[in-house]
């Protein structure tokens, strides 16, 4: 699976939960802007705004842009959001769907993405514990660390990430 589809799929995913909550029923209004980290475009990540059971997400362009998403329309409605930014390392996906494509074999694939994430084959379950995927931008930014972001914005939303 490649980053992408994942991305997308959280995308979806939100999108539903936030419908099922019931508090889409006002205006939305866009939120779109560029997300870098030192200071070039962020490709692949996912962006979050959240004001309790409201959320907004999508996914970054390969120039960094996003406009987001909630209840399966564009835009967000009014108020005062917390930030996230994640983008996880999903390497070990893509090999496994590389030997899932070169060999026709999903086992082999299952195996590949074990070693790369560092499991273990045959402990009862307990190999994953504790196995997190790679973070590539620093945590801190999927737990807050950014400004509340007010909606309606005036204009482009810029959320300028640090690797320091």
């Amino acid at each position: 699976m490649n980053i992408r589809l994942l991305a997308s799929l959280f995308v979806f995913t939100a999108a539903v939960f936030c419908a099922s909550c019931g508090g889409g029923e006002g205006k939305l209004y866009p939120v779109e802007g560029t997300v870098t980290l030192d200071g070039q475009p962020l490709e692949g990540a996912t962006v979050t705004f959240a004001n309790g059971p409201v959320t907004g997400s999508a996914l970054t362009t390969a120039s960094g842009k996003f406009k987001l998403i909630s209840a399966g329309k564009e835009g967000v409605p009014a108020g005062t959001y917390k930030v996230v930014v994640i983008k996880k390392d999903t390497s070990a996906n893509e090999a496994a769907s590389a030997v899932a494509a070169d060999t026709h074999d999903s086992g082999k694939a299952y195996l590949e993405m074990m070693k790369q994430k560092g499991m273990k084959v045959g402990t009862g379950g307990k190999g994953g514990e504790g196995v997190k995927e790679k973070s590539l931008v620093p945590e801190k930014y999927a737990k807050g660390a950014l400004p509340d972001q007010v909606v309606p914005a005036s204009g482009e939303v810029k959320i300028e990430l640090s690797s320091k």
